[in-house]
C-alpha cells in the first residue's frame, strides 16, 4: 500500500495539541508502519493490522480537553 494517505497526516509535525508527538505513538506496535521504498506493507491477517494504545488514546484526549476550555 503506497504511503499517499499516510504522508498527508501530522506524523511528528507537532502541530496539534500533542505538539512534539507522533500519530504512531497511538498505536502499541508503530512497526506495522515501517516504510519501504515509499510503501507500506499490507497486513496478512484479517483487518487493519493495527492495535490502538488506549491508554495513551485517553492520556491525550484529556489533555486536549484541558486545552480547549
Amino acid at each position: 500500500m503506497h504511503n499517499a494517505f499516510i504522508q498527508e497526516q501530522s506524523l511528528g509535525v507537532g502541530i496539534h495539541y500533542n505538539q512534539g508527538g507522533d500519530l504512531l505513538d497511538y498505536l502499541v506496535d508503530p512497526a506495522v508502519f515501517a516504510y519501504e521504498k515509499g510503501f507500506v506493507r499490507i497486513p496478512q491477517g484479517p483487518g487493519l493490522g493495527i492495535e490502538i494504545n488506549e491508554d495513551y488514546v485517553r492520556r491525550m484526549d484529556a489533555i486536549g480537553a484541558q486545552l480547549a476550555q
